[in-house]
């Protein structure tokens, strides 16, 4: 369910036999109920366009008036707080069906509820169209920043007379050990002293009080070895668990080595959740003199700064 795209669901991978649901506790749902995922995690919700069975992590709900279901399908995605908020298990929260059925709502006269439901697909209409166009946005970005990353480090560099030599990528820097101080993520918490970086898209994933952890030689570059993230940080953090490697430069500047690996990280074959600084490692890093260094970095800063500002228009 965590893959639907719309609030109905029609088909699955999974099937049952008429002798498996005859031979079982399974129950076949009529179309048009509404089918919640009550553990791990709770709250996928949709509506069934033909009849289905479900396994024991999903609650099904069948309305008495078949046409109230889309609006108690807001309903319910409206209460998943206050439905998590009553889930208790030692292993994963899951939502009992006493539990469940505790959770009040609001229950407008059919007439409302129809013109509820206009609404809110109205507005999910009008949403998702600003956020189609805000992805191609952000698309086009991308497209840009790897296009000015390959002008100065790609094959036809503008950029190729200033560099005197090639050297291993492996030979440039140093990798900052991180044993005994990756922080799972189960330990990971909303807020604290200390923030903690992972290999993860976003900059920060949380925050930990464990000092004993902290990473202190900053700046420093991370490199997802399955993600192929990589960040720049230039603050005291925590490193996530596995595939969090963290690089300081020993022959470039940090932020030479940064967009060299931002390039880098582009190019190598992606290997998906296997491992990827083998293969960065490996590449050969071009290294200019210092000051060239310097001008490459504030070149690429003002065009990222420019692509930044279209961003936010």
């Amino acid at each position: 369910m965590s893959s639907l795209e719309s609030n109905y669901i029609n088909d699955s991978y999974r099937k049952i036999t008429k002798l498996g649901l005859d031979k079982s506790s399974a129950k076949l749902m009529p179309k048009g109920s509404i089918i919640m995922s009550s553990r791990a995690p709770i709250g996928y919700i949709a509506i069934n366009t033909v009849e289905a069975c479900t396994s024991q992590g999903c609650k099904s709900l069948v309305p008495y008036l078949i046409e109230t279901n889309e609006f108690l399908l807001y309903v319910i995605k409206a209460s998943i707080t206050r439905i998590i908020e009553a889930s208790k298990g030692t292993t994963f929260d899951e939502i009992s069906g006493t539990k469940f059925g505790e959770i009040l709502v609001p229950l407008a006269p059919l007439k409302e509820q129809f013109k509820i439901c206009k609404l809110i697909n109205d507005s999910y209409k009008t949403v998702n169209a600003i956020s189609d166009d805000y992805t191609c946005v952000k698309d086009y970005i991308s497209i840009a920043k790897r296009k000015i990353l390959d002008s100065i480090f790609g094959p036809n560099s503008s950029y190729k007379s200033y560099y005197e030599n090639y050297e291993k990528l492996s030979d440039s820097i140093t990798l900052i050990s991180t044993h005994n101080k990756e922080l799972k993520s189960r330990d990971v918490k909303s807020s604290g002293m200390i923030p903690v970086v992972s290999q993860s898209k976003q900059l920060i994933d949380g925050y930990s009080d464990d000092i004993g952890k902290v990473i202190h030689e900053i700046p420093a570059i991370i490199f997802g070895d399955h993600t192929r993230v990589v960040k720049y940080i230039d603050f005291d953090f925590i490193p996530g668990a596995d595939g969090t490697k963290i690089i300081k430069p020993n022959k470039v500047s940090i932020k030479y080595l940064y967009y060299y690996i931002l390039f880098a990280s582009s190019i190598i074959e992606d290997r998906g959740y296997n491992r990827h600084f083998s293969l960065l490692k490996n590449m050969l890093i071009p290294i200019p003199k210092i000051e060239i260094q310097n001008n490459i970095v504030i070149y690429i800063e003002s065009c990222f700064e420019i692509l930044k500002g279209i961003n936010w228009i």
